[in-house]
Formats: C-alpha cells, sequence, structure tokens
C-alpha cells in the first residue's frame, strides 16, 4: 500500500494581521468580517520550494496532495478532506511562519483530525526557532531536496535511528537527535516541479530558482544563514528546458525568481536573460536584484526578456 503524504504549505496567506495568534486562527470561522476579507484576497505567488519536494516523494512512489494557504477560509475545507483521509505523513512548510504560535493551531488541528499522522516540519522557520521543532516528530533543517524520501522511508518502516542529513527528530527515550544539514550541489539534478499539484491559475506568478547563496553579508537578510554563502548554479540551458516545460503543459510564462541577488554573477545573469529573450513565447518575472550591479547590457537584456 502506497504511503500518503499530505504537503501543507503558505500557513500565512492572508497577512491581515502581522500578530498572527493562535487565537486568532481558531475563531477565524467566526468573523465574517475576516472571512471576507479572506475571501478577497489574492493568493500568494506559487510556492516552488515544497512544489518541488511534494514531486520528488511522488516520483519516489508516495501517493502526494498539496494544500496552499491552510490558514485561508477558501482553503479550510480542502484541508480538512485531506486530514480526513488520515495521512500518514504531513510535511508542513515554515517559509512564511515567524512565530511558533502561528504554527500551533495548525499542528493541533492535525492531531485531533488525524492523530495518526507522523508531522514532518520543514523550511528555514526552524533554523532560529528552536521551539517551532518540538511541535512537529520530525523536521527537515535546510534543504529537504535530498532528504526527504529518505525520511518517508524510515518513517514508513518505523526505523528508529536515522541518520539522515538535515534530519531532527526525537526518540521514544526520550532523546533529541539532530543531524547537520548539508547543502545540495547538484541543483541540475532536481525534477520540474509538477506545478499541477497546486491547482493555480497559469497566469499567476510561479517560482523559479537559478542559484542558491549568497556572496554578501548584510545585517538584515536571512539568505546566506539558509542557503550559506558558497554559490549554487543550475545551468542556464537546465532552467531554459524548465522554462519551456512549464509553458508547453500548463501554459506558465510568469515567474518570481527567488534567487538572493539574481544579477551575481553578471555575466551569467546576461546569459540568462539572452537566451530567455529568445524563446518564442514572451515571458514576465521579477526579481532581487542589486541595483549597484546592473550595467547597459543588462538593463536592455532585463527589458527584452520580460523583467518588471
Amino acid at each position: 500500500m502506497k504511503i500518503k503524504v499530505l504537503f501543507v504549505a503558505d500557513l500565512v496567506m492572508d497577512r491581515t494581521d502581522v500578530n498572527y495568534t493562535a487565537a486568532n486562527w481558531v475563531n477565524w470561522e467566526c468573523s465574517p468580517v475576516m472571512r471576507t476579507v479572506s475571501a478577497l484576497l489574492p493568493a500568494h505567488a506559487a510556492l516552488m520550494g515544497i512544489t518541488v519536494v511534494a514531486t520528488i516523494a511522488r516520483n519516489a512512489g508516495f501517493e502526494v496532495e498539496v494544500v496552499e494557504g491552510a490558514s485561508n477560509a477558501r482553503k479550510r475545507s480542502e484541508l480538512l478532506r485531506a486530514l480526513s483521509e488520515r495521512p500518514s505523513v504531513v510535511c508542513i512548510s515554515t517559509t512564511f511562519v515567524l512565530r511558533t504560535d502561528t504554527l500551533q493551531p495548525i499542528v493541533r488541528l492535525i492531531r485531533d483530525r488525524s492523530p495518526e499522522s507522523k508531522i514532518v516540519l520543514g523550511g528555514p522557520g526552524l533554523l532560529d526557532h528552536h521551539d517551532m521543532r518540538e511541535l512537529g516528530d520530525y523536521c527537515v533543517l535546510g534543504e529537504g531536496e535530498e532528504s526527504i524520501v529518505q525520511l518517508l522511508r524510515a518513517i514508513g518502516a518505523g526505523q528508529e535511528d536515522i541518520s539522515i542529513p538535515g534530519v531532527w527528530y526525537r526518540r521514544k527515550d526520550g532523546r533529541i537527535v539532530e543531524n547537520q544539514p548539508s547543502l545540495s550541489m547538484a541543483m541540475d539534478s532536481f525534477p520540474t516541479p509538477d506545478w499541477s499539484l497546486l491547482k493555480r491559475d497559469p497566469n499567476e506568478y510561479f517560482g523559479l530558482t537559478t542559484q542558491r547563496g549568497c556572496r554578501w553579508r548584510c545585517a538584515y537578510c536571512t539568505y546566506p544563514h539558509n542557503e550559506g554563502y558558497k554559490l549554487r548554479y543550475r545551468s542556464i540551458p537546465s532552467l531554459m528546458d524548465e522554462i519551456r516545460a512549464n509553458y508547453d503543459k500548463f501554459g506558465i510564462r510568469k515567474y518570481i525568481i527567488s534567487d538572493s541577488t539574481f544579477n551575481h554573477p553578471q555575466d551569467r545573469c546576461i546569459e540568462f536573460l539572452e537566451e530567455a529573450a529568445k524563446l518564442p513565447f514572451p515571458l514576465e518575472f521579477w526579481a532581487y536584484a542589486r541595483v549597484d550591479m546592473i550595467i547597459p547590457r543588462m538593463a536592455d537584456a532585463m527589458v527584452r526578456a520580460g523583467v518588471k
């Protein structure tokens, strides 16, 4: 029998209250005003990280489902329906979770509606908030593409001793085991995300990563903390293949590039832009970039490629 894995992403998609608390989440359905606001707000851009991880798990033979925006009134019934099917594992992304009390209500709901499900937490929130880790049965610290299948198989087999890089868990005897994370180096080996898992409109924006890491040490930024300082690149041909495949399969042509600094190195950025401009369909995307690294040739290439 296949192990069913439910992936829950983008918990704070509503963003109507920056001081989001457990009480707010529990009482959300009781407020007609908040339900109306929730229904009117646009969806967040489709997240790449959890979609890639879910695609990897599905390709490895697991039955997977993704539910976005668990705190959104529009998605509540979808989440409850998914939990009613008693998934073996529920994987929760903490990408936009900045406080532990934001995560507590969704974990309580999962424990209540599907008590046999093992909860796996992942995402950058776990690196800084050690108390957040206590809410899960297992945590994936750092990047999860190379560890998720091993972890799901270990859970399915009831394995007690787990030495998978980046996996945090508490043993039955109460002892905490924390395996040090490792960085994914072979980025071209990751599959193209199956965006059909998200059931999104192709006219929305979708995630695209061309590199990981950052050479700068800006005091306000968490990118190096999450991805390290070592720059790791995807090849330009691989990126063009993914963009073409997304257009052919789903009609996608709008992207948010999630690189820490898209226009560094400059020559690589220009190569990407010039290749993107050659595609037989128009693109539209935005990215994080340093203004002091934009040169005239790059600016021209940005316009031709569809940078907004």
